[in-house]
């Protein structure tokens, strides 16, 4: 299987997206870094329909989730927060405890001045 195929080339590319809505998961770990890229900017039309196909990805998704909020560059995150988060499982939401609860307990200012501690504050609260 080509992975080339799964990684989209343009901000406008639904073709790839809809192969990897279509494709098993597992098939595509290894390129998820990539595929996660495109979603760091929610403007970009095929972001949110990626945020909704990658939620659905269970657990694997996970440690690109971590690596977006623990590494902000005042867009990225954004998705995470604002997009995502609100579509993933009680379980996921539980395998982001710790970052969440870090968030809430020890934000940076800058995850405070966003109100990103406020944010996962509120998904803290539904896991438990």
């Amino acid at each position: 299987m080509d992975k080339d195929l799964y990684i989209p080339k343009s901000k406008y590319d639904f073709e790839t997206v809809e192969r990897i809505r279509l494709t098993d998961p597992e098939n595509i770990q290894d390129i998820l870094p990539q595929i996660f890229q495109w979603i760091e900017d929610i403007n970009w039309p095929i972001a949110p329909e990626l945020v909704k196909i990658l939620a659905g990805f269970d657990e694997m998704i996970i440690p690109y989730v971590i690596d977006l909020i623990q590494n902000p560059n005042g867009l990225r995150e954004y998705s995470i927060y604002y997009f995502m988060l609100p579509l993933l499982s009680n379980k996921q939401l539980h395998l982001l405890k710790d970052e969440l609860e870090r968030v809430t307990n020890n934000p940076s200012f800058f995850e405070s001045a966003e109100g990103y501690d406020k944010i996962a504050i509120k998904y803290i609260e539904k896991i438990y």
